[in-house]
This record gives C-alpha cells, sequence and structure tokens, in this order.
C-alpha cells in the first residue's frame, strides 16, 4: 500500500521521541553488522537477519532487547519496502520463541520487608535501643510541636 510521505511524516509523531531514538541506535548497530558483513540492510535475507539475532543473543543481549531489534529492523525495512512486517513472517515467530526458551528472561522476585524482622535486627547489638527511642522521640515532639505552632 502506498503512503504519502506526508501522511508517513505524521504516522511517525505516533512513536514517542525515546522509542524513535531507541530504534535509530537498534538500526545504526545493525546497519554495522550489515556493513562488515558486506550485505545491504534492505537487501538481506531473512536467514542472515535471524543470523544477526542469534548472534546477539550469543553476545550476551536479553531476550527483550533482541525484541527492540527485531521492532526497529521491521520498521526501517516496512518503510523502506512497503513490505510486510518481519513479525508477521511465521519463521521469525518460531526463531524468537526457540530463543526465548533458550535464554528466557530473568525475573528478578521482589521480597518486600517482613516488617517484625527489620525491627527485631533493629533491637539486637549493635543497634542501640535507647539510641532509637530517644530519637524516634525527639522527631516526635519536634514534628508534634511544629504542628501546633
Amino acid at each position: 500500500m502506498y503512503i504519502p510521505q506526508a501522511c508517513r511524516d505524521v504516522l511517525e509523531q505516533a512513536r514517542a521521541p525515546a522509542t524513535t531514538k531507541t530504534y535509530n541506535a537498534k538500526w545504526k548497530r545493525f546497519c554495522a553488522w550489515c556493513s562488515d558483513a558486506g550485505l545491504h540492510p534492505l537487501k538481506i535475507e531473512l536467514h542472515q537477519i535471524l543470523y544477526y539475532f542469534l548472534q546477539l543473543a550469543n553476545s550476551g543481549l536479553k531476550y527483550t532487547s533482541i525484541r527492540v531489534h527485531l521492532a526497529a529492523i521491521s520498521r526501517f525495512r516496512k518503510t523502506a519496502q512497503s513490505s510486510s512486517s518481519l513479525y508477521s513472517q511465521r519463521i521469525v515467530k518460531h526463531f524468537m520463541r526457540g530463543l526465548f526458551r533458550l535464554c528466557p528472561p530473568v525475573r528478578h522476585l521482589h521480597v518486600p520487608w517482613e516488617l517484625n524482622s527489620v525491627l527485631g535486627q533493629l533491637m539486637l547489638h549493635p543497634c542501640e535501643p535507647v539510641h532509637i527511642f530517644c530519637l524516634g522521640r525527639q522527631l516526635f515532639s519536634s514534628h508534634y510541636h511544629q504542628q501546633v505552632e
């Protein structure tokens, strides 16, 4: 489908500036990789793009970051070639699913503080309960006097 340049310029404004900046950086990295390999980024074969993603994974890049690379490359190729998105290609979906299984994202579990445990530790040596109590009383007193005045 042909979209006039003026309309494409408006469509570009739908993307947040930070996203555009990120996509541009990922595209620049991809273009550098293509240049080193003697490839043209808009004429590259799909299997070569998948190999690029594999190299990113092998270099230690996280799955979620590779997905951003996929989105950026897809965006520039689609704009330049007016072709379908890389996301819509079945082999890309399968490759990304395989990459996800090989390099799953690490979830950092947030462990909430147990108040009683923290207070219990504060009551042990080297903490001085008398000083804590006095400081708390002082803070309460100064706050109370500010409220009254």
